[in-house]
């Protein structure tokens, strides 16, 4: 946009217009209200004026204008006629529009909701590409040149003075950039934006994320411009309160998720302790039982050891007495004149091996009894023997061989005790 400058003469138009008053000064240019006099219509004059040494961006608007004299659009006030004031200035005569513009209308505060910018901007874009198709070059849109209707409150517009670039004529890039500054302006109130020196993201946190992404890129040139992205645009803006709010319930959502994620490793935490708590006292008890265990052990072996040196120490004894037993019987054979066989074997019927296996002890009775009856029987034979003889008078031989007998059951069972010993 051109400088501000002092407001240019408009004395050219005293003869066809009667100026009422003057609007407030804006950066684009000076705006008059006045009256035509040939019909007593309220027309709208706006006078810009180029830059020094930019008469040729004044010459494009000149044509335009004429331009525009012969066409209507439903968005864009009628113009009336151009003319020009001097070499540095040129004038717009269009109809006015009551209404007031953008900046008057966020000066009060008033922040405008989401779907009317994204409304605003609907319309906005599609006078750019209708004019833009009519071969417009400047289609300058500011904060002085929107106008809201003071009773639809449609937006109208003014098409303004815009810089020409180096490059060469805007095109469809500079359409959606100056989309893109709108937005921006409209969000935050700011008439001249610069999105390299200012976040939108700092100034409006309220707006969603993908919101700030998209003004952002379109108020800096960073598309490719043409109907695709200005819609794409103009719907994200449309759905700024939901996507708002979908950001916020999917915040919510996650703060649920980490909130229910700490609970449960707060849970998972307690019971791993839990667990390491049972372990450790598992491990104690069985460490305990082990240790007892080895203690019961150690003390069964060291019984078992003592009961078997005791018997070891027992079976020494039996086989001491056994070759006591035997070296008696030996003697008492000897005085008795028996010969002592060598292949002599204890008899033991079955009846006294099943008892000596049974109770080593207690089975004594069955062959001692057996040999008491023999003994017996012996001692009668012997007494009748005696009698034939005529010895009757010699009990003391009796006397002996009854001890010899008593000694050889005595070997006897001393014999059938090594027998079930080595069993």
């Amino acid at each position: 946009m051109s400088e501000q400058q002092s407001a240019p003469s408009t004395r050219a138009l005293d003869e066809q217009y009667e100026t009422v008053g003057e609007l407030r000064e804006a950066p684009d240019g000076h705006r008059y209200i006045a009256r035509r006099r040939a019909d007593g219509a309220d027309v709208m004059i706006t006078v810009v004026s180029a830059k020094s040494g930019d008469n040729n961006a004044l010459a494009h608007f000149a044509s335009d204008v004429q331009i525009l004299a012969g066409l209507n659009h439903r968005r864009l006030a009628r113009v009336i006629e151009g003319m020009w004031l001097g070499k540095e200035s040129f004038a717009v005569v269009t109809e006015r529009i009551q209404g007031s513009t953008l900046r008057e209308t966020l000066s009060t505060g008033e922040r405008l909701p989401n779907p009317r910018i994204a409304s605003v901007l609907q319309d906005v874009g599609e006078v750019l590409e209708w004019a833009r198709a009519h071969g417009i070059v400047h289609r300058g849109v500011t904060f002085d040149s929107l106008y809201f209707d003071r009773e639809t409150h449609a937006p109208q517009l003014v098409l303004a003075l815009t810089p020409i670039p180096l490059e060469g004529l805007p095109d469809s890039r500079s359409d959606a950039r100056t989309i893109g500054r709108l937005a921006w302006a409209m969000f935050t109130g700011h008439d001249e934006p610069d999105p390299a020196k200012e976040s939108l993201g700092e100034l409006r946190a309220d707006l969603a994320r993908r919101v700030i992404d998209e003004t952002t890129a379109m108020a800096t040139g960073q598309t490719s411009g043409d109907s695709t992205d200005v819609e794409r645009f103009v719907s994200v803006i449309a759905m700024a309160d939901v996507l708002r709010q979908g950001e916020i319930e999917i915040a919510q959502l996650q703060a649920e998720l980490i909130e229910e994620r700490r609970v449960e490793r707060v849970r998972l935490e307690a019971e791993a302790r839990a667990s390491e708590d049972r372990a450790e006292a598992m491990e104690e008890r069985v460490q305990k039982e082990r240790s007892e265990f080895a203690e019961q052990v150690a003390r069964e072996e060291a019984r078992v050891a003592s009961e078997a040196a005791q018997v070891t120490a027992e079976r020494a004894q039996f086989e001491q007495e056994r070759q006591d037993f035997a070296k008696r019987a030996a003697a008492l054979a000897g005085q008795a004149g028996i010969p002592a066989r060598a292949d002599a074997k204890p008899v033991i019927t079955p009846v006294e091996e099943e008892l000596l296996r049974g109770q080593r002890r207690l089975s004594w009775m069955i062959p001692v009894s057996t040999i008491g009856l023999l003994v017996s029987l012996l001692s009668c034979s012997l007494g009748a023997l005696a009698i034939q003889q005529g010895q009757i008078d010699n009990l003391f031989v009796v006397e002996q061989s009854r001890e010899l007998l008593i000694r050889g059951v005595d070997l006897r069972l001393g014999i059938a005790v090594g027998n079930d010993d080595r069993r």
